[in-house]
């Protein structure tokens, strides 16, 4: 009786140690997971403002441009500005244009800055539990990227 006690502790054992190390890979996987993910938004996010300009030197390059309903306002050089339809500064307004299906996303963080000397816009959308997606128009220089915030 002892012999089936000792044998039932040490599989119980054996079990609690490949759940334990099952649930540390996965940890892993999933984290992998979700960096990928934010890596392909922001790719597609580039590539969803270079259309723009593609559509804007197309079209002769307009201060403004008409596309699928929505009035664009472009820079001199041709990215997409955050300025919404009623003419104010909108970091909700640059993601749904820039990122139209940004379920995942959310607006975190906002800073804008514009006059026709310096301009500079940056707005920040927190991806996950610790991830931001920054997309900058600075000096019509258009860039995005991933940070990643830390606990203190």
């Amino acid at each position: 009786m002892e012999t089936g006690r000792s044998q039932f502790v040490i599989w119980l054992l054996i079990v609690i140690v490949l759940v334990l190390g099952f649930m540390l890979a996965w940890q892993k996987v999933d984290e992998e997971a979700s960096d990928t993910a934010l890596l392909v938004t922001s790719k597609r996010i580039i590539e969803r403002a270079s259309y723009y300009k593609q559509e804007w030197l197309l079209r002769k390059q307009p201060p403004k441009l008409l596309i699928d309903d929505t009035i664009l306002t472009m820079s001199q050089s041709g990215w997409v500005m955050p300025i919404d339809q009623s003419g104010k500064e909108n970091c909700s307004f640059w993601l749904d244009v820039l990122h139209p299906d940004n379920r995942d996303l959310t607006l975190y963080q906002d800073h804008l800055e514009g006059d026709e000397n310096s301009m500079k816009y940056q707005c920040r959308y927190i991806y996950a539990s610790n991830q931001v997606i920054v997309i900058q128009l600075v000096n019509d220089r258009f860039t995005v990227s991933v940070d990643f915030l830390t606990e203190a």
